[in-house]
């Protein structure tokens, strides 16, 4: 039996700050990979390892800083973690790489346990073991491997990020525990257990016309169960998590009204559900024609300190590779624009000199949405 290894390892969520990295409809890959990273750490230090991240928040470092960081910490290990993005949004799979140049015999072990032991799991297209020259492989001085989970621009890859957090870290953790010579664990990921209070009634089948009314979630909420119609609201049983904070807050048109302050809504993740939203959580419920204000548009502005701002076509993702043309805030003393449309969270639509057109907005860029 192989002797089992305590080792240091350096978690590297990809992108943060002001780089999104690439873009879902219902996601960007900063939060999804870090949201992954966290969990993952988790696992691994359960295990006796040793975990160091190079962020643990929204913020951006690059891609040196974060070669850095392993190397003066002496890191055994160096994974990072990203989700991949095409220009079709039929592609699909997960895939790892090593550098491209001289590796030696760990690296490749490395990759192969890690690759192995995700394959077995994820539930999509193996792509295979690759090499390439990407900035985090080439300069650590360790063992490194960087790791594509799927597609952030295919809907069916997109629901494994944003809904199997746990499960790809623990397909990542029993990689990295058995090449330390671990036991991986068969077990899936936990749940929390039901409440051992009583009940509430179980809802009736709801009515799938509209009320009238709305249902806001507010963006300082990261989590909220929503449950099955056909079962009671209470903890255990729920059906899935919404994210208000991802986007920025959520907004529902209510559909029934099966009990007090639990209400029914439609989603797009988990279909009709129900929910508990008394007021005391923060969520508000508004006659839907009080709550149409809530729903402009608005406007966005450019501030004076910005020389330059990405500007994308409605047809490609908005990454840095994609942007064709720049708008210049500082030559006007700033600039603000009608938002036409939202179609990625943190990405709105503008009508420019050049057309329409898509321009990141998030946290750290120094826009102001109204």
């Amino acid at each position: 039996m192989s002797k089992v290894r305590t080792l240091y390892i350096v978690l590297d969520g990809g992108h943060g700050g002001h780089d999104p990295g690439a873009l879902g409809k219902k996601s960007n890959e900063k939060t999804n990979v870090l949201n992954v990273a966290l969990a993952l750490g988790r696992l691994l230090e359960k295990a006796g390892h040793t975990v160091i991240y190079t962020r643990k928040t929204d913020k951006f470092l690059s891609l040196s800083e974060r070669a850095n960081i392993a190397n003066r910490n002496g890191a055994d290990i160096f994974i990072s973690l990203h989700n991949n993005s095409a220009a079709s949004n039929k592609a699909t799979g997960f895939e790892t790489f090593i550098f491209n140049g001289t590796n030696d015999a760990k690296t490749k072990q490395l990759q192969s346990t890690l690759h192995e032991e995700i394959a077995k799991g994820i539930g999509i297209v193996d792509r295979g073991k690759k090499s390439a020259n990407f900035a985090v492989l080439r300069e650590t001085k360790m063992p490194a491997v960087l790791i594509e989970y799927a597609f952030i621009n295919n809907p069916s890859d997109e629901k494994i990020l944003i809904n199997e957090v746990n499960k790809l870290a623990q397909l990542t953790a029993n990689g990295l525990i058995k090449f330390a010579g671990g036991k991986v664990s068969t077990s899936k990921p936990s749940t929390s257990k039901p409440s051992t209070s009583k009940p509430k009634p179980t809802p009736s089948k709801p009515s799938t016309s509209k009320t009238g009314k709305v249902l806001h979630l507010p963006k300082t909420s990261s989590s909220w169960r929503v449950y099955p119609t056909n079962k009671a609201p209470t903890k255990g049983n729920e059906k899935g998590y919404l994210n208000p904070k991802k986007f920025g807050g959520l907004t529902y048109d209510i559909i029934g009204n099966p009990q007090k302050d639990v209400y029914t809504i439609k989603t797009g993740d988990f279909g009709t559900v129900n929910i508990y939203a008394a007021s005391s959580t923060g969520a508000k419920v508004t006659n839907k024609t009080n709550s149409n204000k809530t729903q402009a548009k608005g406007t966005v502005h450019l501030p004076a300190s910005a020389k330059t701002w990405r500007t994308y076509k409605l047809n490609v993702q908005p990454v840095a590779k994609n942007s064709d043309w720049s708008l210049t805030p500082s030559r006007y003393g700033g600039l603000t624009y009608t938002i036409l449309g939202r179609p990625y969270p943190d990405v709105v639509t503008i009508n420019t000199s050049k057309g329409k057109r898509n321009i990141y907005v998030g946290k750290g860029t120094g826009a102001i949405v109204n």
